[in-house]
């Protein structure tokens, strides 16, 4: 029995976003993200402003109004899709992906996240905090 629930806890975490978020820690980076002080958010879904609003206060960086005089600009896309969750709920599932290019149009970093809508947060709030977090660990963190 032990060996049972030895099994299933393993399958458990090997797919579960704690270790989704490790293996994306241990990809490589391009390390002029480091050098990125200001970036300009492209894009006018609702995820691009949501974003808008949040990024200089959950990463190190500056938004910048301007994309000529920023460091970097990152395009951002959102994509939503409802679904049947647990017990045949419907759900939201919202997908946020964002790409960091300097100006060269040199690709600094990429993600993308997907969030489910929950009582306290939508969907798509939950994939822009996920992105910004993963954002601030990868970029910010070893500044």
């Amino acid at each position: 029995m032990k060996r049972i629930l030895m099994v299933a806890l393993t399958v458990f975490l090997a797919g579960s976003p704690l270790t989704a978020r490790k293996k994306q820690a241990d990809r490589n980076l391009d390390p002029r993200i480091k050098q990125v002080h200001t970036i300009y958010v492209q894009g006018n879904s609702a995820a691009a402003q949501r974003i808008k609003e949040l990024l200089s206060e959950r990463t190190c960086f500056e938004l910048s109004r301007n994309s000529k005089q920023s460091d970097a600009v990152m395009a951002v896309d959102e994509n939503d899709r409802a679904g049947r969750g647990s017990f045949g709920a419907s759900t939201n599932q919202t997908t946020v992906s964002a790409v960091i290019n300097n100006q060269a149009g040199d690709e600094l970093w990429s993600y993308s996240t997907r969030g489910d809508s929950n009582p306290f947060r939508s969907s798509a709030s939950n994939a822009i905090v996920r992105l910004l977090d993963d954002l601030k660990r990868d970029a910010c963190e070893a500044k």
